[in-house]
C-alpha cells in the first residue's frame, strides 16, 4: 500500500495538470509541482506538500486558498462553489473556470474539475481540484475574434471589387462593391463560373487562360500594358485592372481577383496625354479572405494600391501597419508596432489629424484628405469593435492621391489658360479693329482733302496740316503693329538679346526726334543725360521700352506740359526716369497697369491697345532689369527703369 501511495504521489507530482486538495476551511493540504509552478512558487524535492519523506516541507502549506489566490471580484462566486461541493449535492463534482492570482500578482485563468474526498465514515473531508491553465488559449481566442472583425471590416469596406474563385473557376465569395460594380445580386454570382463576368468575344478562350494560370499560379496584374474588359449584368463592357493571387485556405487552393474599374482613368488619359501610367496602376494584390487569418490581412495590406493600411490602439500606437508604399521604401511594419503614429507626422498637421482619428473612437467614421510631407493622401478611418462591442482599435486606410491631384490641377490650369486665351483673342479683335479703323479713317479723309488742295493749289498750310495728320496716323499704325509683333515674339519665347555698341545720348535723341510727330501743342521732352555714353546693350529691347514709355507720357499728358526724361549710366547700370504731368493712375488700378490689354477708365478715350506697358515689362525682364512707378491721380506719373549694360565698345564685345 505504501508503494502504491508513493506511485500515486509521484504521478501527481510530475503530472502536467494542476492538482491540489483543500480542507473544509479552504486550507491547502496538498499541491503538486505543476500547481506550484503556475502559482509561481518554487517546488523541488525538499519543499513539496506531497511528502515522500517525513522532513519535507512546502512553501504553500497551510495557506488559505481563497484569501491568497482568488481575486476579490471572484471571491464570492468561488466560495459559493466550494460551499456547494461541501454540501454533498454534486456527486460527480463541478466543472468551472475562474481567475487566480499568482505570487507575483499575475492573473491566470484556470479550468477546474473539482470533486469531494470522503473519510472512512463516508463524510466529506476535503476537496480535490485538478486544473489546466487556459490563459493563453483564451487570449488567443479573443485576439482571433478581434482579427475576424478587422478582416471582415476591411473586406466589406474595400473600395475595389474582390472576387474569390476556386480552382474550378467557381465564384465562392464577393464583396459588396462587386455586386454594385457588376449589377448582380449575391445569389446570382455565388456558385457561377467566373466567365459570367467575361465579355462574350473572349468567353470561350477564358477557361484556357485560367487553366494556364493555375499551372503556374503567382501574383500577376492585368490591364496596365494591355486593354482588359469586364462584362456587367446588362451586357455592357468596361475597362478594368485585374490583380490575381493565390492562397491556401483549409487546404483548398483559391484564387483572388481584385477588379478595379478604370473607366474614368481611361477617359482622363485620353484627355491628358501627359498623365503617366501611375494613374492606371491602381492595382491591388489582395487575396481571398479568410478574415480570421493574419496572413490574409497582411496580403491585402501589402498589395493595397499607392497607400498603407494601419490599425491603431486608443493611444494611436501601431497595432498593425503594412502597404505597398512602405514596402517600396523598405520599411517593415513590424518595426513600427507599439510606436506612436503621431510622432511620425509633421507637427503642423498633427493636431488636426489626431482630432479626426479620435472622433472614430466616438463612433464617427471619417473620410478626409491630408498632406503628409510632399504627398497628398485620402484617408478613410473606421472603428473596430472588440468582443464587448466597444471600439478599442481603429482601421485607417491611407491612399496616395498626389498624382490624381496633380492631374486635377493640370486640367484646371489648362481650362483657365484656354479661357484666358479666348478672352485675349476677343479683346485683341475688338481693340485691333478699333485702333486700326481710327488712323485709317484719318488717313483716308486727309488724303482726300489733300488731293483737293493740291489740285486747286490753295491753302498750303492746310496741306501741311493734313500731311502731318497722315504721318501721325501712320506712326500710330506702325506702333500698333510693332506692339503685336513684339508680343508674339515675347510669348513665343523667341526673344534673345542681340548686344551691340550704342552711343546712348544719340540713341535716346533719335527716339525723342521720332516722337515729335505725335507731341501735342506746347509739349516738350526735357532730356538730361549723365555718366558713360558708349555702352553694349540690346538696341531693340531699349527701343521697345523707351519708345512705349515716352509715347505713353505724350499721350496722357496735356498741351503745354513738360516730360522729364533723365538718364544716368554708372557702375554698368542704366538708370532712367520718365516723369509726365498727365492724368495719373488711380490707386486701385496701379497693380494692373502691366497686365495685357488693361486700360484705366480715364484712358479709354485716348487711342491705345493696352499692350505697351505689358511689352515694356517683358522686355525689362528679358534684359534682367527692374521697372517701377509712382503715380498720383491727376498729378502725373513717373516710371523708373534700371537695366544692366556693359561699358565699352564693339571691339571689346568681339573680344
Amino acid at each position: 500500500m505504501r508503494l502504491e501511495k508513493e506511485k500515486a504521489q509521484q504521478y501527481l507530482q510530475f503530472s502536467g495538470v494542476f492538482f491540489m486538495t483543500l480542507d473544509k476551511d479552504g486550507i491547502i493540504t496538498m499541491i503538486n509541482k505543476t500547481g506550484c509552478e503556475i502559482l509561481r512558487y518554487a517546488c523541488d524535492a525538499k519543499n513539496c506538500k506531497l511528502k515522500l519523506h517525513e522532513n519535507e516541507t512546502c512553501q504553500i502549506e497551510g495557506l488559505n486558498w481563497f484569501d491568497n489566490f482568488i481575486p476579490k471580484e471572484d471571491l464570492n462566486e468561488a466560495k459559493q462553489e466550494f460551499k456547494q461541493l461541501l454540501s454533498g449535492k454534486y456527486r460527480n463534482g463541478i466543472r468551472s473556470t475562474n481567475y487566480i492570482i499568482t505570487q507575483n500578482r499575475e492573473k491566470r485563468l484556470i479550468s477546474w474539475n473539482s470533486v469531494v474526498i470522503k473519510d472512512k465514515e463516508g463524510n466529506i473531508s476535503s476537496i480535490l481540484k485538478s486544473g489546466e491553465d487556459v490563459t493563453e488559449q483564451k487570449r488567443s481566442e479573443k485576439a482571433l475574434k478581434e482579427s475576424e472583425k478587422m478582416f471582415r471590416t476591411l473586406f466589406e469596406t474595400a473600395t475595389e471589387s474582390i472576387i474569390i474563385i476556386n480552382y474550378k473557376g467557381i465564384i465562392v465569395k464577393v464583396n459588396p462593391i462587386t455586386l454594385k460594380l457588376f449589377g448582380y445580386k449575391q445569389d446570382e454570382l455565388i456558385g457561377q463560373q467566373i466567365e459570367i463576368l467575361v465579355p462574350k468575344r473572349i468567353k470561350s478562350k477564358h477557361p484556357g487562360y485560367r487553366k494556364k494560370y493555375l499551372k503556374n499560379p503567382k501574383p500577376i496584374s492585368m490591364g496596365d500594358d494591355r486593354d482588359v474588359f469586364a462584362l456587367k449584368k446588362d451586357e455592357s463592357e468596361f475597362p478594368v485592372n485585374i490583380s490575381l493571387s493565390t492562397i491556401q485556405v483549409e487546404n483548398e487552393p483559391l484564387v483572388m481577383a481584385l477588379v478595379t474599374d478604370i473607366t474614368e482613368r481611361k477617359q482622363a488619359k485620353e484627355k491628358l496625354e501627359t498623365l503617366n501610367l501611375e494613374l492606371e496602376q491602381k492595382v491591388i494584390k489582395r487575396t481571398r479572405a479568410l478574415w480570421e487569418s493574419q496572413q490574409m490581412y497582411k496580403l491585402i495590406a501589402r498589395n493595397f494600391p499607392n497607400g498603407v493600411i494601419n490599425v491603431f490602439d486608443k493611444n494611436l500606437n501601431y497595432v498593425f501597419v503594412d502597404g505597398i508604399e512602405m514596402f517600396n521604401k523598405g520599411i517593415s511594419g513590424d518595426m513600427l508596432i507599439g510606436t506612436s503614429f503621431l510622432k511620425r507626422i509633421n507637427p503642423l498637421i498633427r493636431k488636426e489629424l489626431k482630432e479626426n482619428l479620435m472622433n472614430v473612437f466616438k463612433g464617427h467614421n471619417m473620410t478626409f484628405e491630408s498632406k503628409i510631407e510632399d504627398k497628398i493622401y485620402m484617408i478613410n478611418a473606421v472603428g473596430l469593435h472588440d468582443v464587448d462591442n466597444n471600439i478599442s482599435q481603429i482601421l485607417m486606410v491611407t491612399q496616395n492621391i498626389t498624382d490624381l491631384k496633380k492631374a486635377e490641377n493640370q486640367i484646371k490650369k489648362s481650362l483657365e489658360k484656354e479661357r484666358q486665351l479666348n478672352e485675349l483673342k476677343t479683346r485683341f479683335v475688338s481693340i485691333a479693329s478699333h485702333e486700326f479703323r481710327t488712323p485709317l479713317t484719318t488717313i483716308m479723309n486727309s488724303a482726300s482733302l489733300l488731293s483737293k488742295y493740291i489740285e486747286s493749289g490753295e491753302a498750303p498750310d492746310k496741306q501741311q496740316n493734313h500731311i502731318n495728320r497722315v504721318k501721325k496716323s501712320v506712326h500710330n499704325l506702325t506702333n500698333i503693329l510693332n506692339d503685336f509683333l513684339s508680343l508674339d515674339k515675347l510669348d513665343g519665347g523667341h526673344v534673345e538679346l542681340q548686344l551691340s555698341e550704342l552711343n546712348l545720348p544719340e540713341f535716346f535723341q533719335e527716339i525723342i526726334n521720332s516722337l515729335e510727330i505725335i507731341t501735342k501743342k506746347g509739349q516738350q521732352i526735357v532730356f538730361e543725360y549723365s555718366g558713360e555714353e558708349n555702352v553694349i546693350a540690346d538696341k531693340l529691347a531699349l527701343t521697345n521700352i523707351y519708345n512705349n514709355l515716352l509715347s505713353n507720357a505724350i499721350k496722357y499728358s496735356g498741351e503745354n506740359s513738360n516730360i522729364e526724361f533723365k538718364v544716368n549710366v554708372e557702375d554698368e547700370i542704366l538708370a532712367t526716369s520718365i516723369k509726365d504731368e498727365g492724368i495719373g493712375i488711380l490707386k486701385e488700378d496701379q497693380d494692373k497697369v502691366f497686365e495685357r490689354f488693361f486700360r484705366t477708365k480715364d484712358a479709354l478715350e485716348t487711342q491705345g491697345t493696352g499692350l505697351g506697358l505689358n511689352i515694356v515689362k517683358k522686355y525689362v525682364e528679358v534684359s534682367n532689369g527692374v521697372i517701377d512707378f509712382e503715380s498720383r491721380y491727376r498729378r502725373g506719373t513717373t516710371f523708373k527703369v534700371r537695366l544692366p549694360v556693359k561699358i565699352g565698345s564693339s571691339v571689346e564685345l568681339n573680344e
